[in-house]
């Protein structure tokens, strides 16, 4: 989607999509797939990072607003608030959800992915670096 030339109403005002941050860009362009039926439950979307430029309550709303849509969606994330609402939401919509973990071997110079059972276990990997800094 070329959004260049693009606008948006937001309270009865329009604005260009070239001046939103990454992450209203976004929402907003879900919301146009949405709304002109580009997109419907039978649609695989896919994200890479989605929680670039999201304040951790905006990554919160947009995982809900995945599973209120209703699509199949796969992404990656560095995020433990991504992970958490993942979870949270594939329970309460009673959502199967796989999960999966990418360890990377530098020295080696491959990666490997791992299916995760227990995705606490990924926000507990995402939070490890602070806990170092913290001195936990």
């Amino acid at each position: 989607m070329h959004i260049t030339n693009a606008f948006y109403k937001e309270n009865g005002n329009e604005i260009q999509m070239k001046m939103l941050g990454t992450g209203k860009k976004l929402f907003v362009i879900l919301d146009k797939l949405v709304k002109n039926k580009s997109i419907n439950s039978y649609t695989l979307v896919m994200f890479d990072e989605p929680e670039e430029g999201m304040h951790p309550e905006w990554q919160l709303e947009f995982i809900e607003k995945l599973f209120k849509i209703n699509v199949s969606f796969a992404l990656t994330t560095h995020s433990p608030y991504i992970i958490q609402s993942l979870i949270y939401y594939a329970k309460k919509n009673m959502t199967e959800t796989v999960y999966y973990t990418v360890e990377y071997f530098r020295d080696l110079g491959y990666a490997e992915s791992k299916k995760e059972i227990k995705p606490l276990n990924i926000i507990k990997d995402l939070t490890n670096p602070i806990l170092k800094v913290r001195g936990f």
